[in-house]
């Protein structure tokens, strides 16, 4: 079988790819989906308590609690309806804001009417005496909005 042969193009475009690399690199910039650092796959920290400062791994929801307290994540639709007072609501390491729960009733589709939506907290942490990601707690209660009627 005859060896394919490397055409001088494919060499220009490979030395291309690489001088970029290395310029975005050393400039620090992105240019997403084109160019990037990577530098989430280099970046080190110097100390655990450090790495887990910067990654607290909090995540709030929304959830409809109906009159049975079987509950309903909303928090996705809540997202998508723009509306900054649940962006505040949403927004990890904020205090509750008090919010209208009107706009939630967009989210509901059939079913039971909730009788309150509440707002959870989730923390997922990398355990560093096992060796991998687990919850430290889930659906911590941080506030009530109340359903309007």
């Amino acid at each position: 079988v005859a060896a394919a042969r490397v055409t001088r193009g494919q060499i220009w475009c490979a030395a291309g790819l690489a001088l970029q690399q290395l310029i975005v690199s050393a400039v620090f910039i992105d240019l997403e989906p084109v160019a990037s650092r990577y530098d989430m796959y280099s970046r080190t920290y110097p100390s655990t308590d450090v790495f887990d400062l910067e990654h607290p791994g909090i995540t709030r929801r929304i959830v409809a609690v109906d009159a049975d307290g079987v509950t309903s994540d909303v928090t996705a639709c809540a997202s998508q309806l723009k509306v900054p007072a649940l962006s505040a609501v949403l927004d990890a390491g904020a205090p509750v804001p008090p919010v209208s729960a009107a706009p939630l009733t967009a989210c509901l589709s059939g079913g039971r009417a909730p009788r309150r939506f509440a707002v959870v907290e989730d923390q997922y942490l990398f355990d560093w005496n096992r060796g991998q990601f687990s919850y430290r707690y889930r659906d911590k209660p941080l506030g009530t909005l109340v359903a309007p009627d």
